[in-house]
């Protein structure tokens, strides 16, 4: 929370979904990983960390983990620092490593040349993480940048992309979220809101196709999945050639 609180002027909120927020195929949250002081003080020894002083050794040297991130990002330039200062507390020290967003994609990223990564992705509509997760993409310039290698997680987003049935769908979000959540590949630290729009109330209409050629003419609203799930069917105005229906 108290990073969250230094992170810049966008209220934000921990990570509760792999899916975007409201979409009808996951009702489950992300589970917030507790913080287990203990359980973690006894990795980092079962790893051969030693508390020295205040700090975690290794090797006879003080632990010093190298995280990088796009200084452009104004949440990402926020969010390093707090960090770094979170985790000196508990005796790891954070180089912090700026570097152009290019940089971090073209080189960092496909080397695997680096400690940690500050990142971030717009989630979309689809439920198909395929390319994210999955042991096959675990390769240099693949989308599994954790490196992370499970059949259940393989398994459930090979289902996950094929299945037609509403409700198996439901599970396997739901499965899929919860072995993320237990294996934490990754830190999900926040999310964070969409830009603000703002637009005549004149000036944007939503367009659904009916049967038989018509059409439903709608003003835009938002709905559980916020004014975005509909935006492929906005049109400007009210085109004279959609036969209109209500």
């Amino acid at each position: 929370a108290s990073i969250l609180s230094q992170a810049g002027e966008q209220p934000l909120e921990p990570c509760r979904s792999l899916f975007f927020p409201g979409i009808w195929f996951c009702d489950e949250s992300l589970e917030v990983p507790a913080f287990d002081s203990e359980s973690a003080s006894q990795l980092f020894r079962e790893a051969g960390w030693e508390r020295r002083e205040g700090r975690w050794v290794a090797d006879g040297k003080p632990v010093e983990i190298r995280l990088s991130y796009d200084r452009s990002n104004r949440l990402h330039a926020a969010l390093a620092p707090a960090l770094a200062e979170a985790w000196r507390a508990i005796g790891i020290e954070l180089s912090l490593d700026t570097a152009d967003w290019n940089t971090i994609i073209t080189e960092r990223l496909p080397a695997r040349d680096f400690d940690g990564v500050l990142l971030g992705w717009q989630l979309g509509f689809g439920r198909d993480q395929f390319d994210i997760w999955h042991s096959t993409e675990a390769i240099p310039g693949g989308g599994n940048l954790r490196g992370l290698k499970n059949q259940p997680v393989d398994a459930a987003l090979e289902k996950l992309r094929n299945e037609d049935d509403p409700e198996k769908v439901k599970r396997l979000a739901a499965a899929l979220q919860e072995n993320l959540s237990e294996l934490q590949p990754c830190l999900f630290l926040c999310e964070s809101p969409a830009p603000l729009i703002a637009f005549r109330s004149d000036a944007v209409r939503l367009v659904r196709p009916r049967r038989e050629g018509e059409w439903k003419y709608l003003p835009v609203s938002v709905g559980r999945s916020g004014y975005f799930a509909g935006r492929p069917w906005w049109v400007r105005g009210a085109p004279a050639d959609l036969r209109v229906t209500k």
